[in-house]
């Protein structure tokens, strides 16, 4: 073949390839918003008010789809990880310990999670944390909110920005509250024995509210993992220590090691509904 005809035909090929390349990046972006697209449309199906944000933070072609992603609607126990991440805080300045005892008795106990509804005593913070996050159990969270301080966790909010999320001064508050009772009046733990048994005769309030409620926006808990992983991406297995200033090590730690996390590339979604 000589030079002339090789060329020519060398630049037919590239350009075959180069069109081939084009169509099929073409092909993806298509695909991917027909993903994106349907991505929300089983979620978006249920009753009721919906929120929801994905993002997709790919180093070449980060995509996001959303849904009312700023309404603040009803979290419900989401908002643990907020008074985990403060009382962690606190252990890394110093101030608190995970093997220290924090008390469960009637002063603080709530009603759902069954792990220590029925205890009296003291347990180390450790086990009280992870049976707040493990167990979602309400009496573990009133009892690390008492010993951190409700105040504590709301400056965390401020402080990392997440201005949108509102959380009550404890479980048994907010259950006073939608139970009737007035404003800043805890109904004890017989008063929730009573509500549980269904003899509450007091008007209900809804649990969305000015007073002891549960909000967060889709797009602030998105913004808040996005931060606990991309720190968790800057530490190694054996490192003893982690750049990280807004969430504390122990928190990103337990984070790193999420196998279905396994690098920061792969970013949380958060979906959120409420009748």
């Amino acid at each position: 073949m000589n030079r002339r005809r090789f060329i020519t035909n060398a630049g037919l090929l590239i350009g075959s390839s180069l069109s081939c390349a084009k169509a099929f990046a073409a092909a993806k972006r298509d695909d991917r918003h027909t993903t994106s697209s349907r991505l929300l449309e089983a979620f978006l199906s249920l009753p009721g008010n919906k929120s929801g944000q994905i993002d997709v933070d790919a180093s070449r072609r980060p995509w996001q789809v959303t849904h009312d992603p700023d309404a603040a609607l009803f979290c419900g126990s989401c908002f643990k990880t907020f008074v985990l991440t403060t009382y962690l805080q606190d252990v890394e300045a110093g101030r608190l310990s995970e093997s220290e005892q924090i008390k469960i008795d009637d002063d603080i106990r709530s009603v759902g999670g069954e792990v220590f509804e029925r205890l009296t005593g003291t347990a180390p913070a450790r086990i009280v944390l992870e049976a707040m996050m493990a167990h979602s159990d309400n009496t573990a969270t009133d009892a690390v909110m008492w010993r951190v301080g409700v105040d504590k966790v709301r400056a965390f909010l401020s402080n990392a920005g997440l201005v949108r999320a509102r959380i009550p001064d404890s479980t048994r508050r907010f259950f006073s509250y939608v139970a009737g009772y007035p404003v800043g009046v805890d109904m004890g733990w017989a008063g929730l024995e009573t509500m549980q048994a269904g003899k509450n005769d007091r008007p209900t309030r809804p649990a969305i509210n000015d007073q002891q409620t549960m909000v967060c926006p889709a797009s602030d808990f998105v913004s808040y993992y996005k931060r606990a992983l991309a720190a968790a991406g800057n530490c190694s297995r054996h490192e003893a220590r982690c750049r990280s200033v807004s969430l504390p090590q122990r928190l990103v730690w337990s984070l790193s090691w999420d196998r279905r996390w396994p690098n920061p590339a792969h970013r949380p979604r958060r979906l959120s509904a409420t009748p």
